[in-house]
């Protein structure tokens, strides 16, 4: 057996099977992360679902379009909710929460003392927020695609 390794010729094959072995497989992933293209950012990300995708809003209660903000490849939109004067955000959540659950979508997480809760239904992910960037609402509500991407 070591006659055999003393040979020049066993000698330059066995180096160039390691020599491969060390090559290919770095050869290989690089190859592979060239072809994995750009991550999603905002510009290229699915858009956020629209706002008929909730629905129409409860009696009394209307639904602004705030626009959609991309981030970290995902879209969302966020979308004002106008009541009465006389409506506080937790009844106005409150409202949106049990016509939203008229309309099959199921609850993700337990309602808070505010109002705010979570739900989804219809491939969207909805979250409500008891404060909104515009004066004239006096609850927000965030939506997403319940998966990643879009995917639903």
């Amino acid at each position: 057996m070591l006659r055999i390794l003393r040979s020049r010729k066993t000698l330059i094959i066995l180096v160039g099977v390691i020599a491969l072995g060390l090559v290919i497989p770095f050869l290989a992933n690089f190859i592979a992360a060239d072809n994995a293209g750009t991550p999603v950012t905002g510009e290229s990300a699915r858009p956020a679902p629209p706002v008929a995708a909730i629905g129409q809003p409860p009696q009394d209660i209307t639904y602004a379009d705030l626009g959609q903000s991309c981030q970290t490849g995902e879209c969302f939109r966020v979308v004002g909710v106008t009541a009465p004067a006389d409506t506080d955000a937790a009844g106005a959540l409150k409202d949106v929460h049990e016509h939203l659950g008229g309309q099959g979508f199921q609850q993700l997480a337990a309602i808070q003392d505010n109002g705010e809760f979570t739900v989804t239904g219809g491939g969207v992910v909805v979250q409500s927020g008891a404060q909104s960037p515009n004066p004239e609402a006096v609850a927000t509500l965030v939506i997403a695609w319940a998966q990643p991407g879009g995917r639903s």
